[in-house]
């Protein structure tokens, strides 16, 4: 007899803008250690990587399983703008806002 899977993670969902705690239900779905859900929130919100290959200190597998399920979500700017007084704003769409110095806006 299988065994009864309880999670089944949605192929190409976002990571970004996600918890804690739904990161580590997230990891603990695909079978990955909980420990890995911290990981990933130190890539998503500290280091401002562009993919889930950057992130160096998961294993291969646990970069491949998510790579294969999820995405992190992330559109790089549509255009540039410059107010009269040299302001610059960067526009994306769709992309949640994360914070200060990052190279996304939204």
């Amino acid at each position: 007899m299988k065994p009864y899977k309880l999670w089944n993670p949605i192929p190409a969902s976002r990571v970004i803008g996600k918890t804690l705690t739904q990161l580590q239900d997230l990891v603990l779905g695909l079978g990955l250690p909980k420990f890995t859900a911290k990981q990933l929130t130190d890539w998503l919100y500290k280091k401002d990587v562009t993919s889930i290959e950057e992130m160096t200190n998961l294993s291969k597998n646990a970069r491949s399983l998510l790579s294969e399920n999820f995405e992190i979500g992330l559109t790089p700017y549509s255009s540039v703008s410059t107010s009269a007084d040299g302001t610059k704003f960067q526009a994306a769409s769709n992309v949640p806002r994360i914070g200060f110095g990052s190279r996304y806006s939204s």
